[in-house]
């Protein structure tokens, strides 16, 4: 679409623009093909884009430059690789551009391209004006540009670039690696690679780095018994550095394998060690014996080591027919497992071969005839263990394959809502068995903050873990509020809540009730709202006194009784002479308490009046008996003391006559 160019990027990274900075292009989105390729890139729905930029810089209304530009602003943050198409078809055409007029249109797109940083290469329209150009047709503008290209800028090969928008697939390196030279040329061999696509060779003059202007040769995956061969013709006498590396399906490069050229010196010696000749021999190559000495008593068998393909430094010596021959076996990094000494054409006897973590394949190279000293290895294949990685509720994660020993690389970090991922329930390093491992989650943890509605004070701040239930404390006592409910009420944690306590004000029952339970008056109340009494109430023979309770902050039911005071009545005792003897204030109806009446020379009898349920104030008299000799009876008691005392003395008296 036509705009002004601009692009701008909202938080996802999400391309924002009105369309390209140009006046006239083909809406495919608005006509009848509703593809809209910008939603397309922002989506990252597809892997790679290739616009039809086919305009050159010279174009009026839709120039190749502008064009290019807005769609590197475009995929810049998104995970889509971008080709730019050219459309050197466009030279056979009559359009009054820069495709006519100048060879080297298809040269600047290519370098404009280059220096765009999202721009991954150029696709052309079509094969045809490519084709005829790169064959050496130059009477166009197409072949004298591709002429340009291909003799300047198309001078090595390129590799693909990796495909952004897949996880990528990183393949072991290349495995026994070797380059000898023979008569044609370096050959270069190496083990296949299981799922290559291809293969990158780099070669080096000097020390090998890997770098871009080292790519030599790319390599298709078709193998020969599991070996991959190239042979570089082109090497007269340069010692090259060779290296490989390998592409898998999403492009990803291996690490990289090297091999330098190399030379071997091959000493050939007697039985005793005595040196015959030295001779220096190429990589791969069979090194030139020299004539062996002859031994009375024994014919000449051979060297002791095969020299038809030298891969080392090598010292052989002279065997003979009655020599001992020294067939080593080896393990696992080169741990020497046997060493038997056997005769000529005789066979060697395999040691155990059990090694943990590999599967025995076969020996190296066979002990049955021995004819040289052998070096005997054992070839394993490494074991492979699967490796589950499972989410919490069993849903399978990713399954691997891992070498024994060799650490798990473990899925994405997954994702649990609520949940923070904290790892594998064990460890995922140094793999010896198939394992299961399963995400550990740690829960989320909210902030739950209780507020009191009525006052919207704080009651409680608590960190709750997500999906958990929610818990409340005790709700704070308003006066005169009655607590109703928890809002929100039997919720789950999934995020910072804020839960607040609901109160309504207190409504209470208020009943005034006289002395003999009957209720003067009774009402429902609110919190604060003014509690009236009823008029005093009256009692027979009582004084009102007041209420039992305070009703003028009313925070519960209240039954308020009435208090009375009966009324006090003077009840006074006389003696016999009326004189008051006693006086008491009783209440009514109550009796008085009385009092043992004692009046010296009378003797109390009774009272004239029964004061055992007073109502009224009483004078009460007492009836008495007056005592002979005008005492009582504690008088009586002292008058005989005396007498008898008078008497004595009377006695005392009368015997003294005598």
């Amino acid at each position: 679409r036509s705009g002004d160019g601009i692009v701008r990027y909202d938080v996802a990274g999400n391309a924002l623009t009105n369309g390209s900075n140009t006046t006239t292009t083909f809406e495919s989105y608005g006509r009848y093909l509703f593809a809209d390729t910008l939603k397309w890139v922002n989506e990252e729905w597809v892997d790679y884009i290739l616009p039809q930029t086919y305009y050159s810089f010279t174009h009026k209304t839709a120039a190749f430059a502008d064009l290019l530009d807005w769609w590197a602003k475009v995929v810049k943050n998104k995970n889509v690789l971008l080709y730019s198409g050219m459309g050197i078809y466009k030279v056979s055409e009559a359009v009054s551009e820069s495709w006519q007029k100048d060879y080297k249109e298809a040269p600047n797109q290519i370098l404009y391209s280059t220096r765009r940083k999202t721009v991954q290469g150029t696709v052309f329209y079509s094969y045809t004006a490519l084709k005829n150009a790169f064959l050496g047709d130059v009477s166009s503008n197409s072949g004298k540009g591709m002429k340009l290209i291909k003799e300047e800028m198309f001078i090595n090969p390129a590799v693909l670039p990796e495909i952004i928008s897949m996880t990528p697939i990183k393949l072991p390196g290349v495995a026994n690696l070797e380059v000898i030279k023979t008569v044609s040329g370096n050959k270069i061999v190496f083990d296949a690679v299981d799922n290559a696509k291809s293969y990158v060779v780099y070669r080096s003059d000097s020390s090998m780095t890997f770098e871009t202007k080292q790519v030599y040769k790319l390599l298709g995956a078709n193998d020969i018994a599991g070996k991959i061969e190239y042979l570089d013709a082109n090497v007269s006498d340069t010692q090259y550095v060779y290296g490989v590396k390998v592409m898998s399906r999403t492009n990803t490069l291996s690490d990289g394998a090297d091999f330098t050229m190399l030379d071997f010196s091959v000493i050939f010696t007697d039985e005793s060690g005595n040196t015959l000749s030295t001779v220096i021999t190429p990589y791969g190559n069979a090194a030139v014996a020299p004539l062996a000495p002859t031994r009375p008593g024994a014919t000449f068998v051979g060297w002791s080591r095969d020299i038809s393909a030298i891969k080392s430094d090598l010292t052989v010596s002279a065997k003979y027919s009655d020599s001992k021959l020294t067939v080593t076996f080896y393990g696992i990094d080169n741990k020497v497992l046997k060493t038997e000494n056997v005769d000529f054409h005789e066979s060697a006897t395999a040691p155990s071969n059990v090694q943990e973590g590999y599967t025995f394949i076969n020996w190296s190279i066979p002990f049955g005839d021995v004819i040289y000293d052998l070096d005997v290895h054992a070839n394993y294949e490494i074991n492979i263990y699967k490796v589950l990685f499972k989410d919490y509720d069993g849903t399978l994660l990713a399954e691997l394959n891992v070498e024994y020993l060799q650490d798990a690389v473990g899925p994405l970090t997954p994702v649990r809502t609520g949940y923070t991922f904290n790892g594998w329930n064990q460890e995922i390093t140094t793999i010896k068995a198939n394992l299961t491992v399963v995400a550990l989650y740690e829960a989320d943890k909210f902030t739950i903050t209780y507020v009191n509605d009525f006052d919207d004070s704080i009651i409680l701040i608590k960190e709750v873990g997500y999906g958990e239930a929610l818990t409340y404390p005790a709700p704070p006592v308003v006066r005169g509020y009655n607590f109703n409910s928890w809002t929100p009420e039997d919720s789950v944690v999934y995020a910072d809540m804020t839960v607040h306590a609901n109160y309504s004000i207190g409504e209470y029952n208020v009943k005034f009730v006289d002395w003999d339970g009957v209720i003067l008056k009774e009402e429902n109340i609110t919190y604060k709202e003014e509690v009236i009494a009823p008029v005093n109430p009256t009692r027979a023979n009582h004084d009102f006194i007041s209420w039992d309770k305070e009703f003028g902050d009313v925070v519960a039911d209240l039954v308020i009784m009435a208090l009375y005071a009966p009324y006090t009545y003077t009840v006074k005792f006389f003696g016999p002479k009326d004189e008051v003897l006693h006086t008491e204030e009783v209440n009514y109806n109550n009796a008085a308490l009385g009092f043992t009446a004692k009046v010296e020379g009378y003797k109390f009898v009774s009272w004239d009046t029964d004061y055992s349920q007073v109502t009224e104030d009483l004078n009460i008299h007492g009836n008495w008996e007056k005592i002979k000799g005008g005492c009582n009876s504690l008088n009586y008691i002292n008058g005989l003391s005396m007498l008898s005392l008078g008497l004595v003395l009377f006695i005392l008296r009368k015997r003294s006559f005598i």
